[in-house]
């Protein structure tokens, strides 16, 4: 990703420069979702589209900026805790991400497209962390998900998953 830029907002020509965030954010329109373009080093008739929320960028270029100057640090897998902080990651990014469910999925959107896999683990550990150990329905709960399983047959994804645990010990 270094020297790429995402330009954003491409009618009015403003550009993300990600590894050093230049660019102002409070320049670019106020209006919730935009579409960007990822320019590869191929030029510009490689081009990928996606929207990305201009909050979610500036936490994506505070990454960024962050790991600049401090070295990513190495979360130990798997996870021996639900603690993201005893897992090796640092103060810092566990702070970082101690966001809303929405606001870390959005960041994790955005590090995967924007191929950042440090920043892409990073929330990936913090959702394990934060889902595992915990029933479905606290799940659906949590995450305002529906179950739109008959009941038989989550009984009986229930009895496997259980079965499943038991042999692995």
């Amino acid at each position: 990703m270094r020297g790429s830029n995402i330009l954003h907002d491409a009618a009015q020509k403003r550009v993300f420069d990600l590894p050093t965030c230049h660019t102002e954010v409070t320049e670019f329109p106020t209006h919730r979702s935009l579409c960007h373009a990822f320019r590869l080093d191929h030029g510009p008739s490689h081009t990928l589209k996606f929207e990305i929320k201009r909050s979610t960028m500036t936490k994506v270029c505070e990454y960024l900026k962050h790991h600049r100057d401090h070295s990513v640090s190495e979360i130990i897998t798997p996870l021996p805790s639900d603690d993201l902080r005893d897992c090796g990651a640092s103060r810092w990014d566990c702070s970082f991400v101690n966001v809303d469910h929405d606001t870390l999925f959005d960041i994790g959107f955005a590090a995967t497209t924007l191929g950042i896999p440090s920043l892409d683990f990073l929330v990936n550990a913090k959702i394990a962390c934060s889902t595992h150990n915990k029933s479905a329905d606290k799940l659906r709960k949590e995450y305002k998900m529906i179950n739109d399983l008959p009941a038989h047959e989550e009984a009986e994804l229930r009895r496997a998953y259980t079965t499943l645990q038991k042999n692995q010990g």
